[in-house]
């Protein structure tokens, strides 16, 4: 494991594949104007984490199922993390407090490798800042009921497969679109 944070340190140190890679996951509608244009000035400020950790000596990430109700992002799958707040010193530590808030991970428990292209949500008009950790153990995970319905741990592995990658046709807002989709 020592070899995957030294490598993950290292890449995420260079440069990183930005809006491009962000938006070869999205629906159909979403690139074009967004892709290459800053948020908003009045957008809000949130941050993600994206923790590796062992189960099972598989590396794997933990996700959850927003509940119902629950505004723009209702009964999405999403990192954990949130809305900056006043008292946060930085973004780094608004990624480490919700994910705490929302799963109960001990910010002591993690290492942070680095941090991801920013991406802005428009649905949510949040600006995000992606981390990315490391925990040398499986977190305690709790879940806060009124944030999250279910932790997903999602093997990095099975993201890697290609046949992971795919897509369907839905309808938004009257119009047929792509969506891709990792199947989990």
């Amino acid at each position: 494991m020592a070899d995957l944070v030294e490598s993950l340190q290292s890449r995420l140190s260079g440069s990183l594949p930005g809006a491009e890679a962000q938006y070869s996951m999205a629906p159909d509608h979403r690139p074009g104007p967004e892709a290459n244009h800053a948020p908003p000035a009045d957008s809000k400020k949130a941050a993600v984490l994206l923790l590796f950790y062992p189960r099972e000596d598989t590396l794997h990430i933990p996700m959850m199922l927003r509940p119902a109700n629950s505004g723009p992002h209702s009964r999405q799958i999403s990192f954990p993390g949130g809305a900056h707040e006043p008292d946060d010193s930085d973004m780094r530590e608004t990624a480490l407090r919700e994910s705490h808030e929302e799963l109960n991970i001990l910010p002591g428990q993690v290492q942070i490798l680095g941090q991801l292209t920013p991406v802005y949500v428009a649905p949510s008009r949040f600006h995000v800042d992606p981390f990315v950790g490391y925990s040398q153990t499986r977190p305690d995970f709790v879940a806060e009921p009124s944030e999250v319905e279910r932790v997903l741990e999602i093997p990095v592995q099975h993201l890697r497969e290609n046949s992971t990658r795919q897509h369907e046709m839905r309808e938004i807002r009257g119009r047929n679109v792509r969506v891709p989709y990792f199947a989990f």
